[in-house]
């Protein structure tokens, strides 16, 4: 079941991509940087986040899909998914958490050539 919410995922970062490469970012390994229109994935706890950033006017314009993580043996349908934009100046960071002490944090690089993913831990909400 996860495998058709990552595919749905990509199919809308497709569209308006033009394709992606999707990579994963660590717990705990620093950050990891990504170019426009190359695609992350990312579990955090119970749910699970795909996105990709695109460059418009010096500022990265950042696209995740957030949404339950499932596993591949699920006879449940997916919920819904839900998307998340915010455009960051270089430099400027924003940060998704889940409840079960998950976080990642995107980094606009400079000139929003490329964005850096933290992956971290975050106190108990």
């Amino acid at each position: 079941m996860f495998n058709k919410l990552l595919a749905a995922g990509l199919a809308v970062a497709t569209l308006t991509t033009g394709g992606i490469a999707l990579s994963a970012a660590g717990i705990g390994t620093g950050a990891t940087d990504f170019g426009p229109q190359q695609g992350f994935s990312q579990s955090l706890g119970s749910k699970q986040a795909v996105g990709y950033f695109m460059a418009s006017s010096g500022r990265c314009n950042v696209t995740l899909m957030v949404s339950e993580a499932l596993d591949d043996h699920s006879n449940v349908a997916p919920p819904s998914a839900v998307k998340f934009s915010v455009m960051l100046n270089p430099a400027e960071s924003t940060e998704i958490a889940s409840a079960e002490n998950r976080s990642m944090t995107i980094t606009c690089g400079a000139e929003a050539k490329t964005v850096a993913l933290s992956i971290g831990q975050t106190p108990v909400m």
